[in-house]
């Protein structure tokens, strides 16, 4: 029976180590793939990214799947390297997950209508 209370604790301290990780999470949906590039444009407004915290010159972490990668939060490509991930505000409104001159899409391997999470 001594061993119940030490099992139950292990397992509450898990996850509360697990999101000690993050602080902030929100969920925004994949609303549109470039054909040309695979840039990922999500729902994730500025409204977003002020609720993560977030402002430019921050990288933040994104995560789908078992992927998680760190993005340069910028205002364009070039901000980043050849490679490197950054996101920006388009001048439709909506965050767009990009990496310089590789294909973001096929990096997290989402779709349009996939969710993805940005973390802070």
């Amino acid at each position: 029976m001594k061993l119940m209370p030490l099992f139950l604790a292990a397992l509450l301290v898990v996850p509360l180590a697990a999101t000690a990780k993050h602080h902030r999470q929100v969920e925004v949906e994949v609303i549109h793939i470039s054909e040309d590039y695979g840039n990922v444009d999500t729902s994730g407004t500025v409204e977003t990214l002020e609720e993560l915290g977030l402002m430019k010159g921050n990288s933040f972490p994104v995560a789908f799947g078992g992927t998680e990668v760190m993005v340069y939060l910028g205002e364009t490509y070039s901000d980043v390297p050849r490679g490197d991930w950054v996101a920006f505000v388009t001048d439709q409104g909506n965050i767009r997950l990009a990496r310089n001159y590789e294909n973001a899409a096929a990096t997290l391997g989402v779709a349009v209508g996939d969710k993805v999470k940005l973390f802070n």
